[in-house]
């Protein structure tokens, strides 16, 4: 098992102090950057992990809501690092083995009842394809969002401009985001060298990968935001 090296810890915890102080000021959101010298094996279900390593110690006994799951890598890494934290991992694919729910995200109050029932939810590329409100409505109070994004994604769509820029000039999406939870940290983490090796590959294909991930937290009050 990868143990966490010292500049990871340093990064843990930044992470905690700062979501951990609600002194913080409004509109304020931290940037990191981080290079990683993880290596990601995503046929082990390894997708996120040096995100993951990053994010461990605010992981540990919490009720997480995964969308998009896909391998479920975010309970597999709460397995094997033993972080007590309960992962219900949603995915739509008649396929998928891993997965704890299956539904289409925008269907799973259908399937499972918002009751502000879960501390963190994480949606890894499933971005304009939630209903802001329901994720709201599922996360217990100063619980978090947590969306992963290729840096293609975030720099095509311009993302870190638009979270401060004016309203007239946001894209839809982000607007309704913003409704609903407050950015509170930016962290880009680059060079993970991907490893990938599906049964009918014929040769494992390597990468090297940069992620951004950007941390919300529930609005307190939200009354005064929606129009």
């Amino acid at each position: 098992m990868d143990k966490t090296d010292e500049k990871e810890r340093k990064i843990q915890k930044k992470l905690v102090n700062i979501l951990n102080d609600n002194s913080e000021p409004k509109n304020r959101i931290q940037n990191f950057l981080f290079k990683t010298d993880r290596t990601e094996r995503i046929h082990k279900r390894e997708s996120n992990f040096a995100f993951l390593y990053l994010f461990e110690l605010i992981l540990r006994k919490k009720k997480v809501l995964d969308l998009f799951c896909g391998t479920n890598s975010i309970k597999h890494f709460s397995e094997l690092n033993h972080t007590k934290a309960s992962v219900t991992g949603v995915d739509n694919s008649e396929t998928n083995t891993y997965c704890d729910v299956k539904s289409d995200v925008i269907d799973l109050p259908k399937v499972l009842e918002p009751n502000n029932q879960f501390d963190i939810i994480t949606s890894f590329g499933g971005t304009m394809s939630e209903n802001y409100s329901i994720d709201y409505s599922y996360l217990r109070k100063d619980g978090l969002l947590v969306h992963g994004y290729s840096k293609s994604f975030f720099t095509d769509n311009d993302i870190e401009s638009q979270l401060n820029c004016d309203e007239n000039t946001k894209d839809k999406w982000i607007m309704e985001i913003l409704k609903y939870f407050q950015p509170i940290i930016i962290l880009k983490v680059t060079d993970i060298h991907l490893i990938i090796k599906w049964p009918l590959q014929n040769e494992q294909l390597k990468i090297d990968e940069d992620m951004v991930y950007l941390i919300f937290r529930k609005r307190l009050n939200i009354m005064a935001l929606i129009k």
